[in-house]
């Protein structure tokens, strides 16, 4: 499968990339996601005003910050960004429970960061 495209393989470490500049304004559900899947946010940049991400489920917004790294699983959390002014790309992951349940049973403290 990725003899044409071996960068494509991350052996085993997640199971896609996705890179965009800026952020999805719009409250949406990642229906597309794997329910037992989680998706890791990481936020790059020289530095931006705004940005915040938005859990309105939860009443929960989060101040973005480059190198910030937010776990949560996008197709239960219905979730946005707010407006960003400046330089943001955002970096998402997407890793099966399986390895997420494995990296709590190593590091417990992981599961106090994560939302889900």
């Amino acid at each position: 499968m990725f003899q044409d495209r071996p960068a494509l393989d991350f052996l085993g470490f997640c199971t896609t990339v996705a890179i965009k500049s800026g952020g999805s304004k719009e409250a949406h559900l990642d229906w597309g996601d794997d329910p037992n899947s989680y998706a890791s946010l990481t936020l790059l940049g020289r530095g931006w005003k705004g940005g915040r991400l938005d859990f309105p489920q939860l009443g929960v917004s989060i101040p973005t910050y480059p190198g910030i790294q937010i776990w949560f699983q996008a197709r239960s959390l219905i979730h946005l960004c707010t407006e960003v002014e400046g330089d943001r790309v955002c970096v998402t992951s997407f890793w099966d429970a399986n390895i997420v349940a494995d990296a709590i049973k190593r590091m417990p403290e992981l599961k106090y960061l994560m939302l889900g």
